[in-house]
């Protein structure tokens, strides 16, 4: 009886104008990601020296991962202290000019060391996008919408996966239907269109007094954006939940997440002997758990036991991946692909729903960055774990990695109980 005005005001949120400005904003953003994904590493196969594919795709994980933690951990510092819309706008302009930059390449330097060395640069820029974007996003919902947040950061997360959905199955069509040079416009294009969203909204970050004469300048923004951080590791450190929480989130794909995804296309090239551009098509299922999940995270009135939520989330992401590994057979590889979804979406939803519930408003950016960085920090490791492929299979590799990464999510488990009874207090 009770709890129908609560499920009326939670389900309200889809209603309010700037909610639907950031549901559509994330739509974009996340429905061109698997495009960017897929059209970076056949451009990068195409120019590798010949020997020096996995390699090459390495690199390019290793860019994105160093952008997604370099800006993405002064994008969170910078949320903490400047208006969170105008952020959002300054993310879209960036991503014109990275794709703008990507497409002049594949023109005018196609086949050249020096259009690849660019390229990888303008990779480590484009790729913190996503993350920056999404984080950003999460951190307007977690100030705006209070109670309906683990709601929201569930509609964010669900709103682009049917759309990437698509998008990834048919990337590769599209990739060489229009060329790289199209393709690359095509992105720029959306930037801009995201912008708009992004200018059209009523919302105004809310900073207490205090915080706003506190602030810092972009340019001491710059220098003080690690110590940020670190601020933030030592919030997150006087609530054990929420630390190893984030923890988890990230230990549990740190190694595992750039075999699968990166190194995925080697996979199918180098042990299944299989085209490469056929990755797409086999990790929809993906998204499709991601999107499953997410929906229904976002349906429940109030998510309850987020730290069991991320602990099973955690232990599946390398379970997914000995499916993945094991029988070598592009079967293994599509059933393997669910358990990554559901992987992703849980874990990354709980721990933003962690943050909101337990960080005051003026640290949360800093948070969000921090989860945000999973993926960064995963991707990060895609080149040395590419340089141990060349000398040592995949086949052999993928597995050891899934092992060892299962067991210390299990070991975290069993030594702190506490992230399935969630019995702690709050960060004041």
């Amino acid at each position: 009886m009770d709890q129908s005005p609560t499920l009326l005001r939670d389900w309200a949120l889809f209603r309010k104008r700037d909610f639907q400005i950031l549901l559509a904003g994330a739509s974009v953003t996340g429905g061109v990601a698997p495009i960017i994904f897929i059209l970076q590493i056949l451009w990068v196969l195409d120019q590798a020296p010949e020997g020096w594919e996995i390699a090459a795709v390495g690199t390019v994980g290793t860019m994105r991962g160093l952008g997604a933690i370099g800006i993405g951990l002064y994008a969170g510092a910078l949320a903490d202290r400047f208006d969170r819309r105008r952020l959002l706008m300054v993310t879209q302009i960036m991503a014109l000019f990275f794709a703008l930059g990507c497409a002049l390449i594949t023109v005018w330097l196609d086949g050249s060391a020096l259009g690849l060395g660019l390229f990888f640069l303008l990779t480590m820029g484009t790729s913190a996008i996503e993350p920056v974007d999404f984080q950003i996003r999460n951190t307007i919902a977690a100030e705006t919408l209070g109670r309906s947040t683990s709601r929201a950061i569930g509609a964010l997360n669900f709103a682009w996966q049917p759309i990437a959905l698509f998008t990834l199955i048919f990337a590769a069509d599209i990739i060489l239907g229009l060329g790289y040079f199209a393709t690359f416009i095509l992105v720029a294009v959306l930037a801009v269109i995201n912008y708009f969203c992004a200018f059209f909204m009523r919302y105004r970050t809310n900073f207490d007094d205090e915080v706003r004469r506190a602030a810092f300048g972009v340019k001491d923004t710059a220098i003080v954006a690690v110590r940020d951080v670190i601020d933030g590791v030592r919030v997150a450190r006087r609530d054990q939940i929420l630390f190893w929480s984030i923890a988890l989130l990230i230990l549990s794909q740190v190694f595992v997440f750039p075999t699968v995804t990166h190194l995925g296309a080697s996979w199918l090239e180098e042990v299944l002997n299989e085209s490469a551009e056929l990755w797409g098509r086999l990790n929809w299922p993906w998204l499709f758990s991601g999107a499953l999940v997410s929906f229904l995270l976002m349906s429940l009135p109030n998510l309850r036991h987020k730290a069991r939520i991320v602990l099973i989330g955690a232990s599946l992401f390398p379970i997914a991946t000995l499916v993945f590994s094991l029988p070598h057979t592009l079967t293994a590889v599509f059933i393997g692909s669910f358990g990554f979804g559901a992987s992703q979406s849980s874990t990354l939803i709980a721990n933003a729903a962690l943050v909101e519930e337990r960080v005051p408003n003026e640290m949360r950016g800093r948070l969000m960055s921090i989860v945000q960085l999973s993926k960064g920090t995963a991707m990060l490791f895609t080149l040395p774990i590419a340089l141990v492929a060349e000398f040592i299979s995949l086949s052999i590799l993928v597995p050891v990695i899934a092992f060892s990464t299962l067991a210390v999510v299990v070991i975290i488990g069993i030594k702190y109980p506490g992230l399935w009874t969630e019995e702690t207090k709050k960060i004041n």
